[in-house]
């Protein structure tokens, strides 16, 4: 997702540790009760926060003041909401239980085409591979650097995949926003409305605009005739949480695997009074069916990974997710 970083003037230095410790907490308080998006929709109630809190961060010392701040973002449940320190960083622990985070790690060797060929595109961050059956599985695991879709287009020119594409995002974290709009782009032609999103209007919780629609023109990379399967798990966040919406409702993708986390704004970066930073959701994004995107998407086709199911991948190399894919290519 795209970062915007603001900059504030800081408090005097001669301001006291009590001073400091108090106008942090009032300040992040004040500041996210006019601007951060998710309050109704979680069901968070902002003002109970702060009567819970405000009288252990008032004269609080550091790490006093950081565990106040480690409580209060764990509430709002909302990856996208960080206390960055110097020398610490605070962000909502989802708790994955570990079955969910090995599976982002699947083996595909099984699946190798003869001879192997694979390409790693280290600048893009995509690895593309050649499997059996004419299908092509391409890793895709960011979107921060710059894509280039005509590279895309040479690089897929030397694949077979006309039985269908897997594109796995089960890993990915999410990035820039532009290049989830030109990723998703290559799957499709002409021009179409993406997502929506919302923007403040007011300091109120509530104050927002009406759903403002988000287009991109398609380059047509992928004849929109290929099957093309998209992997997602619930380390799916954020900008790949938004690439799975988009790609959702393409008439050639289906999606597999688990839920997404969810992660549905843009965050922009800003800074407390002592120099500490924070983020937070500013613009809560939409499907094209105005669906929120802050809870995660839904596949067409839920495959759950069990803890039995990895130990079998490790020992046979049989991968239950792969399995599921290929029995539905071959459909």
């Amino acid at each position: 997702m795209k970062y915007v970083t603001f900059t504030m003037l800081l408090l005097a230095t001669s301001c006291t540790p009590m001073e400091v410790s108090d106008d942090v907490f009032e300040f992040f308080w004040s500041e996210m009760d006019r601007k951060y998006v998710y309050f109704d929709e979680k069901g968070v109630d902002w003002n109970a926060i702060y009567s819970a809190y405000h009288h252990r961060a008032k004269a609080a010392d550091e790490a006093t003041l950081l565990q106040v701040f480690r409580e209060v973002i764990d509430t709002l449940k909302d990856g996208h909401v960080t206390l960055l320190t110097p020398d610490t960083a605070l962000y909502y622990n989802y708790n994955y239980n570990v079955e969910t985070y090995e599976v982002t790690m699947i083996s595909i060797s099984n699946y190798y085409d003869v001879p192997v060929r694979e390409e790693l595109e280290v600048d893009s961050c995509y690895h593309v591979f050649q499997l059996r059956d004419s299908i092509t599985y391409i890793v895709l695991y960011d979107f921060y650097p710059m894509f280039h879709s005509q590279k895309f287009r040479s690089v897929m020119a030397g694949y077979a995949y006309s039985k269908g594409i897997i594109v796995n995002v089960m890993s990915n974290r999410g990035g820039y926003e532009h290049n989830v709009a030109e990723w998703s782009s290559c799957f499709f032609t002409g021009r179409r409305t993406i997502s929506y999103e919302k923007h403040k209007i007011g300091s109120g919780h509530s104050d927002f605009t009406g759903y403002i629609p988000i287009a991109a023109t398609g380059r047509g990379v992928i004849d929109e005739k290929i099957p093309v399967v998209l992997l997602t798990g619930a380390y799916t966040y954020s900008g790949a949480n938004l690439f799975a919406a988009v790609m959702k409702y393409l008439p050639n993708v289906t999606l597999m695997g688990r839920a997404t986390g969810g992660g549905g704004s843009v965050r922009p970066m800003a800074v407390l009074p002592n120099g500490w930073k924070y983020t937070y959701s500013q613009a809560p994004k939409y499907d094209i069916h105005y669906n929120s995107l802050e809870q995660g998407v839904t596949p067409h086709c839920n495959v759950l990974i069990t803890r039995e199911d990895m130990e079998e991948m490790q020992q046979t190399g049989t991968n239950k997710l792969m399995e599921a894919v290929y029995q539905y290519l071959s459909k």
